[in-house]
């Protein structure tokens, strides 16, 4: 996510900084600010004086299933997005956008579009943790005169995706011919290509610039439901690749699977006139296509 959007901006035209722990290259026209670490201090110590419009906080920890530490989650999710707050306050910021997740949300009662205001997990350690730095970032924001906006991103998909996900998992095994496992399929999810989701995010800082819209969390998704079932078979038509290799109901449904969560978009449409221009099976042949073409540069 991250790294689509300063390429994004970047593109636009924009003068972006980039904080990073990684050694990731970018495009030359960026500012690349090296971080030893993610941590409150690190943020504040490494540009202490310099002036920006919009900041974007997409820094995560849990996302990857291999991180599994509490106080590192705590420390990344709850507590280092009080440190871009101070740094938006410093430097005299229009907007800050602190990117959420949808799984703030706890398992609805009821399968209608979650709405912002809906309860929320308290337990699992990523999704509690990002619950607590996206209410902190909004009280923060709200004491400091910060504009700032939470978007709470919904089942985002595209190019460098990491391959354990549900999209480059499927291909490079649909890609060889090779039969995928998989649950039944019946979860319902709310996907969103990653160039929408770019232009969410920077149509959310522009709302926020103008001053007139109260700080707030938002939902940055399609509205649209689609179950698993029918984004697996999307991809093995983009690939020209046999459905009956999708092995429906192989692998049984994960403990604690959600089975429904799609967003609300009501107050994302009061605050912008941004809306998600892939369809799933453009957005689908876009990634596939990506994939497809760096599975052939590396061989």
């Amino acid at each position: 996510m991250g790294s689509a959007l300063v390429a994004a901006l970047a593109a636009g035209g924009h003068d972006v900084s980039v904080m990073t722990t990684g050694e990731r290259a970018f495009p030359s026209s960026v500012r690349v600010l090296r971080l030893a670490r993610w941590h409150p201090g690190c943020v504040l110590e490494v540009d202490a004086a310099s002036r920006y419009d919009w900041i974007f906080n997409a820094a995560a920890y849990g996302v990857d299933p291999s991180q599994v530490d509490a106080a590192a989650a705590r420390l990344a999710n709850a507590e280092l997005p009080l440190a871009f707050v101070d740094l938006a306050r410093r430097a005299g910021a229009q907007a800050l956008v602190h990117v959420g997740s949808c799984f703030e949300y706890a398992e609805p009662a009821v399968r209608r579009p979650l709405r912002e205001a809906d309860p929320l997990e308290t337990v699992k350690t990523y999704n509690a943790s990002k619950v607590a730095g996206s209410l902190a970032v909004i009280e923060a924001a709200n004491r400091l005169g910060v504009n700032a906006v939470v978007a709470r991103l919904f089942g985002v998909y595209g190019a460098g995706e990491r391959p354990w996900r549900l999209l480059p998992s499927l291909h490079g095994s649909l890609a060889a011919g090779r039969p995928v496992p998989l649950s039944e399929g019946s979860q319902v999810r709310d996907y969103l290509f990653i160039e929408d989701a770019v232009d969410g995010l920077t149509a959310l800082a522009a709302a926020m610039s103008s001053g007139s819209q109260t700080s707030s969390i938002v939902n940055l998704c399609s509205g649209i439901e689609v179950t698993v079932r029918k984004f697996a078979e999307t991809v093995a038509d983009m690939l020209g690749a046999p459905r009956g290799l999708l092995q429906f109901g192989a692998l049984p449904m994960r403990p604690r699977e959600i089975a429904y969560l799609v967003g609300d978009v009501g107050r994302l449409n009061s605050l912008t006139h941004w809306r998600p221009t892939y369809t799933l099976e453009h957005g689908i042949s876009m990634a596939v296509a990506d994939l497809s073409a760096k599975t052939r540069n590396v061989g």
